[in-house]
């Protein structure tokens, strides 16, 4: 180690790891950044119906007992895009114990943390016998970047923070109409990725700044289920369950000078980070199958325990930092939404919806990390089907954000504060490209038998 990093530096970088580290679990929100983009074609009815439509490949991640109703097999890729605007404005910024005013370029007291970032997802399923369906899933659940310029007025209390994850999902589901008309129930294994890499400046006296980077990563794992009963061929209720997986994120912290570059010193890092468990119940139903075919209500609700998240433990290894905590103190999460789906050719389908989501963040715990707030949702979509059992379906998504206030300490030796609100909401659009088919070995489209 560097003879620079004295033991208030050593306290000072310490306690700012506390605050880095403890976006880990940040981006999983389920009313905050949780990711759900597995199935685009939902974007358009604002989210309803997930776990009760189930008419192709995605229904495995999202209800995976609907799979039954799967006619044969069931290959779906998705890519959606997701848009997060961001602005951030400083009633007051300062750091070193507020001795010492922050600003931005030419004395600007905003900061842009927008960012785009693409999330891809792959689905396929394939009937087994007459009363079981497999199911192999390969999503990203949980995940978003925020990023604020490093000469930015927030560069003391947040820079880059990202998180990604990567979920493995098999699963399996079984018809019970041998014995129960109507009912299907399914289960399935989670193998999630997760990794994060986070960053902030530190004036320590006198320029130049210390970058404190923090970068770690996990397996772990969980289970799914659901159930899915159908009263006839025009309505459908589903209950999807998901477990939280909590993860043990391992990895480094390094302390880099802007001056010099120099590494002032690295080490390890490890931190706790549940991901919720999350409940899911949605409702399919075509009101008017003689008169009106084609026209189905969809409706949705999802409650994300985020009350498991109280309090975040740091440990550091190989560094002179002191192990500590930081209290997050989250609330549960809950959605809603209302929407409908018209199948007014053949081959054509129009999608709407609407739907609140709520945050487990208020104005006594955000973050610039994790400026989230309540939204409303609005979507639209429409699908095609291009050749029999080739359709595209594309959605589009808008979220209307909440202004939220920031009032956010870094509890070290620089205690760094912000105080200010921010100004945001997020786009996203997706298109998924799903193969239905009949036989094995399937026919491609277009090419016939």
């Amino acid at each position: 180690m560097h003879t620079s990093s004295t033991p208030a530096l050593r306290r000072c970088l310490g306690a700012a790891l506390a605050v880095a580290v403890a976006l880990l679990p940040a981006h999983s929100l389920a009313g905050g950044f949780q990711l759900n983009e597995m199935g685009p074609k939902f974007l358009g009815t604002a989210l309803a119906g997930t776990a009760a439509v189930a008419d192709d490949a995605t229904t495995g991640f999202f209800n995976v007992a609907g799979l039954t109703r799967i006619k044969y097999g069931s290959i779906v890729g998705t890519a959606s895009g997701v848009l997060l605007n961001l602005n951030v404005t400083a009633d007051s910024a300062t750091t070193l114990d507020g001795t010492v005013p922050v600003t931005g370029p030419n004395g600007s007291l905003e900061s842009d943390g927008s960012r785009y970032v693409w999330v891809p997802a792959g689905h396929v399923a394939q009937r087994i016998t007459d009363d079981l369906v497999g199911y192999l899933g390969v999503t990203a659940p949980f995940g978003l970047v925020t990023d604020y310029p490093d000469t930015g007025v927030t560069r003391y209390v947040a820079t880059l923070s990202q998180v990604t994850t990567i979920n493995v999902n098999p699963g399996l589901a079984m018809s019970l109409k041998r014995w129960i008309p109507g009912l299907s129930i399914g289960a399935g294994f989670n193998a999630q990725y997760a990794r994060a890499h986070l960053n902030r400046n530190l004036l320590f006296g006198a320029p130049p700044d210390v970058i404190v980077q923090v970068a770690g990563e996990d397996w772990a794992f969980g289970w799914n289920a659901g159930i899915l009963y159908e009263f006839d061929e025009h309505a459908r209720i589903g209950l999807s369950y998901r477990s939280q997986t909590s993860h043990k994120l391992s990895g480094f912290v390094q302390a880099i000078s802007t001056g010099t570059g120099a590494t002032i010193f690295r080490g390890g890092a490890t931190a706790g980070a549940t991901f919720p468990d999350l409940l899911t119940l949605s409702g399919y139903w075509e009101p008017m199958p003689g008169a009106l075919p084609g026209f189905a209500l969809l409706a949705d609700f999802l409650w994300a325990r985020w009350s498991r998240f109280q309090v975040l433990k740091l440990n550091f290894t190989g560094v002179p930092l002191p192990n500590t905590q930081q209290r997050f103190d989250f609330r549960d999460s809950y959605r809603g939404s209302l929407g409908f789906q018209y199948k007014f050719t053949d081959r054509a389908t129009f999608r709407f919806g609407s739907g609140f989501d709520g945050s487990p963040v208020s104005d006594a715990n955000r973050t610039l990390q994790l400026p989230d707030a309540n939204r409303v949702l609005l979507g639209v979509g429409f699908g095609y089907e291009l050749a029999e059992g080739l359709i595209f379906d594309l959605g589009y998504l808008h979220l209307f954000v909440s202004n939220g206030h920031i009032n956010q300490t870094n509890e070290s030796a620089d205690r760094s504060n912000f105080t200010g609100h921010t100004d945001s909401s997020t786009d996203v659009i997706g298109g998924q490209m799903t193969w239905n088919y009949d036989t094995f070995p399937p026919r491609l489209p277009f090419i016939g038998s």
